[in-house]
């Protein structure tokens, strides 16, 4: 038999360290199932804060208009229309 068979064989029949590689794969496995329900707990939350940021822009009132005093046609303390509608008016 050659040397490489003789290694080959010593390596197959070795199974020092076996139930420590199983743990390892027990808590690898358990850590990545942990990850995956927190990361897509984490994913339901941001997209419930990003819907109701577009609630609040979807709603937000634009029909708002803003009077103020100051000078028009060199008239001291006349009502100037500073924001005009893009209503048409």
């Amino acid at each position: 038999m050659s040397a490489f068979a003789q290694r080959l064989g010593r390596v197959w029949r070795n199974d020092d360290g076996f139930i420590v590689s199983a743990e390892l794969v027990l808590i690898a496995t358990i850590v990545v199932l942990a990850l995956v329900v927190g990361l897509s707990a984490v994913r339901t939350s941001i997209v419930s804060e990003l819907v109701d940021i577009a609630n609040a822009f979807g709603h937000a009132n634009q029909s708002h208009d803003a009077h103020g005093h100051g000078y028009r046609d060199g008239i001291e303390n006349q009502a100037v229309d500073l924001f005009v509608p893009s209503g048409g008016e």
